[in-house]
Order: structure tokens, then sequence, then C-alpha cells
């Protein structure tokens, strides 16, 4: 029975010092080559509103003629309604959107904001829905109101100088 090689006569048979050293390149073929990385599933960050208040709050929105993007043919208001929302895509858009919008909308709070947050499907103030301008404004004006004003500031005396 023949005996296998040991580890040393087989590294002795390899002229290590004489071969050149493997280094990995890359070779672009004409910008042919295209380098595929698998993507990770996109998460949703931001709750979704119900069907039902969808369908109640896009006439309104449209009327108000707010969120363009959302609102025009075949948009996300249309794939939200066919329940196509949940592709990559949409769900990339709506998060960048309200993102920047909710941000905006939180240093100052507007009707317009509201809708156009609405829209996209997400309601900034989760436990009200407001359908009219009116109704906002007075959300907002009874919040400020709990709020204490500042006190007074103390009168300046006025020196003159001889």
């Amino acid at each position: 029975m023949e005996s296998l090689p040991t580890v040393s006569e087989n590294l002795s048979s390899l002229d290590v010092q004489t071969s050149p050293p493997m280094i990995p390149q890359l070779v672009m073929n004409n910008r042919r080559t295209k380098v595929v990385r698998e993507s990770k599933p996109v998460k949703n960050r931001y709750e979704y509103l119900s069907l039902d208040t969808m369908r109640v709050m896009i006439p309104i929105g449209r009327e108000f003629k707010v969120a363009k993007t959302a609102l025009s043919e075949d948009k996300f208001v249309d794939n939200f309604l066919q329940g196509r929302h949940t592709e990559d895509f949409w769900i990339k858009k709506r998060n960048g959107y309200i993102s920047r919008a909710y941000a905006i909308y939180q240093r100052k709070p507007t009707w317009r904001r509201y809708l156009s947050l609405i829209m996209w499907g997400f309601n900034p103030i989760p436990d009200q829905l407001f359908f009219t301008e009116d109704e906002f404004n007075q959300y907002y004006v009874k919040e400020e109101c709990d709020v204490p004003p500042p006190p007074p500031l103390p009168p300046v005396e006025v020196v003159q100088l001889s």
C-alpha cells in the first residue's frame, strides 16, 4: 500500500519563491460588467392609515391640491388602494417623503402639510383626524392656550448722560 505524501513533501515540490503573488483584479468590460448586490428588504418606518380613512381623505387632498406626487395618476395613492404600496420602491419613496415633511411639520404645523402627510398614508397626530381646516386650527389654538405666556420683561430705566 502506497503512503500519501506528507505536507513537507508537498511544500518542497512547490517553488514558492519564483511564483508571483496572486492579486485579485477587477476587469471592467466597457461598462458591460455590472456588479449586482443583494439589497436588504426595505423596512417601513411609519404606520399606515386604514383604507377607509384614505378613501375619505383623498377627495379633501385633491380639493386643496396637496401632495401632487402622491395623488397623480398611477402614483402612491393608486398603488395604496390596490394593495401594491408594500413594494420596495414605494416604501423608500414614502419613508423619504414622510421623514422630510414630518420634520418641517413638527417645526410649523399647517393644514397643507398635515394633508400632504395624510395623502402619503401617515397621520402626524395619531389619535386625531381632521376633516376641515377649522378643526385643525382649533386643535392647535387649544394646544397653544394650555402653555402660559412668558412673563413680561421688567421696565428699562433710561439714563441720560451729561
